[in-house]
């Protein structure tokens, strides 16, 4: 079991947060007595591999908010076959996120645990998503941002951050109405392809276990489930 003071979300939210990671062995008993040891925060993340009840049943400062996977693609049994009407994908070159793919952030967290969490408000999942395209856009959280207009306007879009051997995906979506059009697929493969020419061997992209769809898109393309993380709230 371990215990982080998130700093940079106890700013950005004005309120106090901490992370506390605990395993599968943790008993019961332990994870009550670390709780109560922080009973100066305002809440409290709990990242477990496992779901499990936490002895927490029916209190409603303990909710289970998220179950976030990550999915895993060997760069190398990757294959795309292109079709007639491949969209054509483009990098982003503005210094500055748009109105249109600040839409394409907030579409990409419908199921964040910052939005279906009621605790937060509507604002701060607005905030903290615009933040992230900001980011991604200026370099801070992503090398590359991918686009595919239709009709002169932003269709999807795809943040990609690379290192030594993996590259991760950051934020992935496509426009409701643009949908069944291959522009998640064409953005995927434009991720593999730039990767491909770092040499690096696997890309990673989290979601969200409830969102169904994703899940299946990323199956589809050949990813595998790596990992899966439990992830509570505990307001105090």
């Amino acid at each position: 079991m371990k215990f982080t003071v998130l700093d940079w979300d106890s700013h950005f939210f004005s309120m106090k947060i901490g992370k506390l990671d605990i395993e599968s062995n943790d008993s019961e008993e332990t994870l009550r007595k670390e709780i109560e040891g922080h009973a100066n925060l305002d809440l409290l993340y709990i990242f477990s591999p496992e779901e499990r009840p936490l002895g927490f049943e029916g209190n409603a400062k303990m909710n289970l908010v998220d179950t976030k996977v990550v999915y895993k693609l060997n760069l190398n049994e990757y294959s795309r076959v292109d079709g007639l009407n491949t969209p054509l994908v483009q990098e982003y070159k503005l210094p500055y996120a748009s109105v249109e793919l600040e839409t394409l952030a907030f579409e990409s967290g419908v199921f964040s645990r910052f939005r279906t969490d009621a605790h937060f408000g509507r604002n701060h999942f607005y905030r903290l998503y615009k933040e992230w395209i900001d980011k991604s856009v200026s370099g801070q959280l992503a090398d590359n941002v991918f686009i595919v207009q239709h009709n002169f306007q932003v269709a999807g879009m795809v943040t990609v951050k690379y290192e030594t051997e993996r590259a991760s995906i950051g934020l992935i979506a496509v426009l409701e109405k643009f949908k069944g059009k291959q522009i998640g697929s064409a953005l995927l493969a434009e991720a593999v392809s730039a990767s491909k020419r770092r040499n690096i061997q696997h890309i990673f992209v989290p979601t969200q276990e409830q969102n169904i769809a994703a899940c299946k898109f990323y199956e589809r393309n050949g990813f595998v489930k790596h990992q899966a993380t439990h992830i509570y709230h505990y307001w105090f």
